[in-house]
């Protein structure tokens, strides 16, 4: 069942969180992922919004953000449990030296809405992914995966300032 790409923007509309972190923790990529573990994790270098006034700038946030081996000959491989679609590969976290994300938050727990996440080369003042934007939104920027870079030059393009791994 396909979704509407207004179900996304909607989400970051609604999101009671939205914010940049500076990425120093992040996965060793020699275990499997872990759909319930924080798996990239910094201080916040921008807070966009935050309606529960629970979040500083320098505070130390983690996110559970989904990554696959690719498999030889192509792909990402077999699905993970939950709700995502997009999964990156461990080199793409690697370039990534900040992630903005669109949050919800419940008691101590942080789950970004909707695969609302992009990977960013080094933090920006604006957000690269903003709430109002049509579509499905950013997830790995142009610093992190130029769009020229093999084996990436094939991919779509978004918004003339990403290419997305490709949807399942």
């Amino acid at each position: 069942m396909a979704i509407s790409p207004e179900v996304y923007r909607q989400a970051r509309l609604d999101a009671p969180v939205h914010l940049q972190i500076e990425i120093r923790e992040r996965p060793d990529f020699t275990s499997r992922y872990d759909a319930e573990a924080a798996n990239v994790r910094g201080p916040i270098v921008q807070l966009f919004r935050d309606q529960t006034g629970r979040f500083r700038l320098g505070d130390w946030v983690g996110l559970n953000i989904p990554w696959v081996h690719p498999r030889p000959g192509g792909g990402s491989g077999p699905a993970m449990p939950g709700r995502h679609s997009f999964d990156v590969t461990p080199e793409l976290l690697r370039g990534a030296a900040a992630i903005e994300a669109y949050l919800s938050v419940d008691d101590q727990n942080l789950a970004v809405v909707w695969d609302q996440w992009t990977l960013l080369g080094r933090p920006t003042s604006q957000p690269a992914n903003p709430a109002e934007a049509q579509g499905y939104g950013l997830h790995v920027a142009d610093d992190v995966m130029p769009l020229d870079a093999e084996p990436f030059a094939d991919l779509p393009r978004r918004r003339g300032l990403a290419r997305l791994w490709p949807w399942r």
